[in-house]
């Protein structure tokens, strides 16, 4: 008869769930830093125990069977539970500890609006216990960490709403359409510029805007390629043969040095509205609350000096 779940050995769950979040045994061995004889032998053992098959690797490549899937899924419930008991003990003490799961997009920590910073400090100052695991993800990729249970919260800019999310709006940043010194409108006059070049020219968009980023503006772009990611955005336009949107205070630095320029920044301008997203429902712990009320409090004291 095969054994019950909660008689499973958790290091070997662990281990398991590790193999699946390096991609394979090979992945797996770098970072858990074992032999692959031994990461091979748990693995038999584990599924030996729940009397199925977990995944099946060889020439084809590392694959979760069906019930491999279900059991990774129940890994992390299990693993969040666990957390989530430690937490709360400690919270009967009197002090914060556990481990807060916080995903943010890239390229926030430029923006003196967030406060995220400030926030993560004012928790671990709460807690020597404290750990903080913070994950930089595109706003798609936040929401199906936060449905898969692997974040408690995250921060960004997202362009629909979920049902099983609470979206608390946070604060705002300012994007403007920027080219760079080596594009034909680097240091060219903005009232020169004409809708049908603008319209002509390349255009690096954002993969997870779903509206056309010129709507607005009533301009059509050209999309000649897309990102998840600011950073990936800002070094597109930085050769000098594409336009795209970034935050101003992001793209500060690059202005500070004369190596690009907002076009026609009186009349193009996005306001992108962040948001703190929650799953609903959820039993939050003490460190969870304690984030919240932090982050909240901050945002109502404005931008940090």
């Amino acid at each position: 008869m095969p054994a019950r779940v909660d008689d499973v050995d958790f290091r070997l769950l662990r281990l398991f769930a590790s193999i699946v979040e390096s991609g394979g045994f090979a992945a797996a061995q770098v970072a858990l830093n074992i032999s692959p004889s031994t990461i091979s032998t748990r693995m038999a053992q584990l599924e030996a125990r729940l009397g199925m098959r977990l995944c099946r690797r060889g020439r084809g490549g590392f694959a979760l069977t069906a019930e491999g899937q279900r059991v990774y899924q129940a890994c992390l419930q299990l693993f969040a539970a666990t957390e989530d008991f430690r937490a709360e003990v400690s919270g009967v003490k009197g002090r914060l500890s556990g481990e807060l799961r916080v995903g943010v997009v890239d390229n926030t920590a430029t923006n003196s609006r967030s406060r995220m910073i400030e926030a993560l400090a004012a928790v671990k100052d709460r807690g020597s216990d404290v750990v903080i695991s913070l994950s930089i993800m595109a706003p798609n990729d936040l929401e199906m960490a936060m449905a898969e249970g692997r974040l408690d919260a995250a921060v960004g800019a997202f362009y629909r709403q979920l049902p099983m999310f609470e979206y608390v709006p946070v604060f705002r940043e300012r994007l403007h359409l920027y080219c760079a010194r080596g594009h034909p409108f680097f240091d060219r006059p903005g009232e020169d510029i004409g809708r049908e070049e603008l319209e002509a020219a390349a255009f690096a968009g954002r993969a997870y805007v779903y509206e056309g980023e010129g709507e607005p503006f009533n301009l059509r772009f050209s999309p000649a390629t897309a990102t998840l990611h600011m950073e990936s955005l800002a070094m597109l336009v930085l050769t000098g043969r594409y336009l795209g949107f970034l935050p101003d205070h992001y793209a500060a630095i690059w202005v500070a040095r004369g190596e690009m320029q907002a076009l026609l920044p009186q009349e193009i301008g996005i306001d992108s509205e962040f948001t703190l997203v929650l799953r609903r429902g959820m039993t939050r712990t003490l460190l969870l609350e304690a984030f919240i009320e932090s982050f909240l409090s901050l945002q109502d004291a404005g931008p940090a000096s």
